[in-house]
Formats: C-alpha cells, sequence, structure tokens
C-alpha cells in the first residue's frame, strides 16, 4: 500500500500548551483517526471511536486511560461548540461503526468533535483529553467503554446532552 497520507485530510487542535494533529490514517485493514503530538502517536478505529462518543463523563474516560489526570484538567465542555469550516472534517469508518471527526470552537477551547451519525452521540475532547490519549499505549483499555453501565445500554436515550 502506497503512503498517502499527504494527501488525506488532517487538522490541528490548539490550546495554550501546544497543538495536537488529528488526521485520518489508511491501512490494509482500514481507516483510523491518527491523533499524534509532538512526541506520541495512537490510532483508533472507528468502534474504538464511537464507544468515546457514548461516555457521558470525563471521570469515565479517565478511569480507562494511563494519563487519566491530564483528562480530568480538559476544561471543555463534553458537546457543542461551533465548527471550524477551515478545517476539514472527516469520517471514520468500519462494518460496525461510523464516526464523523471535526475541529470546533468552545468557550473553553478548540476541541476535537467525535459525533456518530447512527447514534446521535457526540463528544468534544480538548487538548489534554487528546493528549492524554496519544499517550495510552495499549487500545485494548478501551474496551471497558462496551460494557455496561458504561457502554450505550446504561440510559434508553444515547443522543447528545
Amino acid at each position: 500500500m502506497s503512503d498517502d497520507s499527504a494527501t488525506l485530510p488532517a487538522f490541528q487542535v490548539h490550546y495554550e500548551s501546544g497543538s495536537v494533529t488529528v488526521s485520518k490514517y489508511r491501512t490494509k485493514r482500514g481507516e483510523r483517526a491518527d491523533i499524534a503530538t509532538e512526541e506520541h502517536r495512537i490510532r483508533l478505529d472507528a468502534l474504538i471511536l464511537e464507544s468515546l462518543s457514548w461516555q457521558r463523563s470525563r471521570d469515565t474516560i479517565a478511569t480507562q486511560i494511563e494519563d487519566g489526570e491530564l483528562i480530568r484538567s480538559d476544561e471543555t465542555p463534553l458537546c457543542g461548540g461551533e465548527t471550524v469550516t477551515a478545517s476539514p472534517s472527516f469520517r471514520i469508518t468500519n462494518e460496525y461503526a461510523q464516526v464523523e471527526l471535526s475541529h470546533a470552537r468552545t468557550p473553553n477551547g478548540e476541541v476535537l468533535k467525535l459525533t456518530t451519525p447512527a447514534r446521535g452521540s457526540e463528544l468534544n475532547l480538548g487538548v489534554p483529553s487528546l493528549r492524554a490519549l496519544a499517550t495510552q499505549s495499549d487500545t485494548f483499555a478501551f474496551s471497558a467503554f462496551f460494557e455496561t453501565p458504561v457502554g450505550p445500554e446504561d440510559t434508553p436515550v444515547e443522543g447528545p446532552h
């Protein structure tokens, strides 16, 4: 497979402490969201991204991530914000899930907005949360988001807050 990463959509989410690059990445096994800082990188598939979008508290996410305190320090709102129209948005899909990734601004800073069109869930991740995700050494930690009560079965309504 050729390296066509230069042609794939990407944007930077900025904060006073730095920025994080979010881009689409293609592998032989499908699409991933590439979340990269200066030193760290993680690539997440559509199912993991969707499971993140179900979460209604930073504390729930923080308990599963190695640098949970960084997620708890994220002061951006969990949903809402104005889309940055100059930045590309893109979808990460597989046979089980489809997630729209976009760059947005909130009163407390820029965010990566995860939206799942089929489920109607939405989650904002500010730079502190993105930095924490990028340092995560193993994506197996995200499997807890598929368990009840953390997953979508804990409430009859899965849509945005």
